[in-house]
């Protein structure tokens, strides 16, 4: 849910609301990783460990998150 709102900042384009050609836009949710892109440090900001593998989804406001063995839904 990150990766449109960072497109967008990357872009220069400001997310809103409003309607298109009658219909109502939903903001996109989420939170630009701009400045975590733009780093020199990515390395040292790092979340996990290269060690440990996280991967996470949504699919029809489904979401999940799986590290390992551990899911959480």
């Amino acid at each position: 849910m990150d990766i449109l709102p960072s497109i967008l900042d990357l872009a220069g384009v400001q997310r809103s609301g409003g309607s298109f050609r009658g219909r109502d836009k939903a903001i996109p949710r989420g939170h630009s990783r701009k400045t975590y892109l733009e780093s020199s440090h990515r390395a040292r900001t790092a979340v996990h460990g290269e060690d440990v593998h996280v991967h996470d989804w949504e699919l029809s406001h489904q979401r999940a998150i799986r590290e390992g063995r551990l899911k959480a839904v």
